[in-house]
C-alpha cells in the first residue's frame, strides 16, 4: 500500500473483515505521525522545570554548583596560615565571615590573659558556638556539618582543637615586650 494512505478494515464479531478499499483517506499517515510528535513533545515539556520558569518568566533556581560558587567557602586565616575554612551565605558572605573569625582568634591569641583552656563548644539550638572564656569567636551551623558530612558537634570540636593550637603556635612565635 503506498505510503499516506490508510485502508478501512472492520472486523465483525463474527471473526470475518469486511475491507472498504474504496475509503482511502490520503495525508493520514503524515498527520497522525505529526499528532503523535506533538503529544510526546508537550508530555517531554511538561516533565521539563524549565518549563514553569519560562511560563513565570523567572530563571530557574541554579544547581549546587551554581549556588556553591555563589556562596563559597573562605579561609580563616592567623598570620597567614589557613586554619580551617567557613561557608557564606547570601545576606554573609564567606570572605567577610571568615575575615571577622579570623579578627576574633588574633584578638584571643594576642591576649595572653585569656588562657588556651578556655576555649570551649557550647551547644545551641542552632549548632554550636565556639568561646574562649566568655568571648565569642564563632558559630558552626547544622549546615557546615552537614557540607562536611559530619554531624556540627564533632566539626565544632576539631576547629576548636585547631583553633588551639593556631593560638600558641602565635603566642610562642609572637616577640613580646617585658613587663615594666
Amino acid at each position: 500500500m503506498p505510503c499516506g494512505i490508510v485502508r478501512l478494515s472492520i472486523i465483525s464479531e463474527g471473526g470475518r473483515g469486511m475491507h472498504y478499499p474504496h475509503l482511502r483517506m490520503p495525508g493520514v499517515h503524515r498527520l497522525l505521525q505529526a499528532l503523535l510528535l506533538l503529544v510526546a513533545a508537550s508530555s517531554f515539556l511538561s516533565l521539563s522545570p524549565a518549563k514553569s520558569f519560562a511560563a513565570t518568566g523567572a530563571a530557574p533556581p541554579p544547581s549546587d554548583v551554581e549556588a556553591e560558587a555563589e556562596y563559597a567557602r573562605a579561609a580563616v586565616t592567623l598570620d597567614g596560615e589557613a586554619l580551617f575554612s567557613v561557608r557564606g551565605i547570601q545576606a554573609y558572605p564567606a570572605e567577610k565571615r571568615a575575615k571577622a573569625v579570623g579578627d576574633r582568634i588574633r584578638a584571643v591569641a594576642a591576649d595572653r590573659a585569656a588562657p588556651i583552656e578556655s576555649l570551649r563548644v557550647v551547644e545551641k539550638p542552632y549548632g554550636s558556638d565556639i568561646l574562649a572564656g566568655g568571648r565569642f569567636l564563632m558559630s558552626v551551623l547544622e549546615a557546615d556539618g552537614a557540607r562536611e558530612a559530619v554531624p556540627h558537634r564533632f566539626l565544632a570540636q576539631a576547629i576548636r582543637q585547631r583553633i588551639a593550637e593556631a593560638i600558641a603556635a602565635y603566642r610562642a612565635d609572637a616577640p613580646w615586650a617585658p613587663c615594666s
